[in-house]
């Protein structure tokens, strides 16, 4: 027998479905594409871009973040990380967008990176799963599973305060226990849950 706040997750689920559907299936692509193949075969570049937008969007509006991105990319050498171990100066990203904490804390982890080499990097994330990426300045408890679910290194949703109040609203103390649950009866993966739930929920939907 099916208990209030499954049925209650479900019903939310279908209507984060319906609308990342109708509003951007584009990112329900994205989200369904991504798994431990996208972490094997990521170059560091696409690493970099990754870990780049999770620093700015951390306890920042999508809307700003994915607006100023393309700029930001630019000012940050492409993500190329042998032009990025070279890079003294953040005049160029706090032009873009002027929080030099989120400047420092990426460019700071990108030369750790090249430093260690990216293979050495990639390999020892590997073996010690997304807790080794709270080794990078800028990533918490929080935003190491927002990268972690966006690179394939672990299929997670990061609960986020969108996730919390999804989860306030059908009776789930626990966001990755509703998430869990939601994984399982519908055999989608906790990272296109925590997309569409995240997208319903930027839309003033949830």
């Amino acid at each position: 027998m099916m208990h209030d706040k499954q049925q209650a997750a479900l019903t939310l689920w279908k209507r984060a479905l319906a609308h990342i559907e109708i509003e951007d299936p584009e990112a329900l692509r994205w989200a369904r594409s991504v798994g431990p193949h996208t972490w094997k075969e990521m170059s560091s570049e696409e690493f970099l871009r990754s870990y780049c937008f999770v620093v700015y969007a951390s306890g920042m509006k999508y809307q700003t973040i994915d607006g100023i991105f393309a700029d930001l990319s630019k000012s940050f050498k492409y993500f190329n990380i042998v032009k990025l171990s070279k890079m003294n100066s953040l005049k160029e990203p706090l032009r873009v967008f002027n929080l030099e904490r989120k400047a420092r804390n990426f460019l700071d982890g990108a030369q750790l990176i090249a430093k260690e080499g990216f293979g050495d990097f990639k390999e020892r994330v590997s073996k010690q799963g997304m807790d080794a990426l709270e080794r990078l300045p800028g990533i918490g408890p929080i935003t190491k599973k927002h990268l972690a679910k966006n690179i394939g290194l672990a299929d997670v949703a990061k609960n986020d305060r969108w996730l919390v109040k999804a989860s306030k609203i059908t009776g789930w103390l626990c966001p990755e226990d509703m998430v869990d649950f939601l994984s399982e009866a519908t055999r989608e993966k906790r990272h296109v849950i925590d997309v569409a739930i995240w997208n319903l929920a930027k839309d003033g939907n949830l």
